[in-house]
């Protein structure tokens, strides 16, 4: 065969490659994405529950919950959603040595809505519950 029979041979395999190519580098930006945001909400949380077990700080929950939103808040990338976090506290106000847990939660925007057309995924699945826990024993 000679080089004028394959002139367009690797526009074709580009052509054929590229979609599935752009689909895996779009799954490893969400995927990267989905990661930081579950790391911001657990350091969050862990902050929220920091400043409730020490003695000396008397917050509220409505406190606290205001700690772990203005920590998460800033540091949160998300897609299509208001950024909404919703923080519970439970185990608040307990004895020396009992545990309290601070839980955020935050419902992820996907980065490219539009893949989910392309994958036949349904519509309301376009948003995925993240959530973020501490565990901390009063002091």
């Amino acid at each position: 065969m000679s080089n004028k029979n394959q002139k367009g041979v690797a526009a074709v395999e580009l052509a054929v490659i590229l979609p599935f190519l752009l689909i895996l580098l779009a799954g490893i930006i969400e995927f990267s994405l989905m990661l930081y945001n579950m790391q911001v909400l657990t350091n969050g949380a862990r902050e929220g529950a920091r400043v409730a077990v020490i003695p000396v700080r008397n917050e509220t929950e409505e406190e606290i919950a205001n700690i772990v939103k203005d920590y998460c808040g800033n540091k949160l990338i998300g897609f299509q959603n208001d950024n909404a976090i919703n923080v519970s506290i439970v185990g608040y106000g307990g004895a020396t040595g009992s545990d309290l847990t601070v839980t955020a939660s935050y419902n992820y925007g996907f980065f490219i809505p539009g893949l989910f057309d392309f994958l036949g995924i349904n519509k309301s699945n376009r948003f995925f519950n993240l959530n973020g826990k501490a565990t901390m024993q009063f002091l």
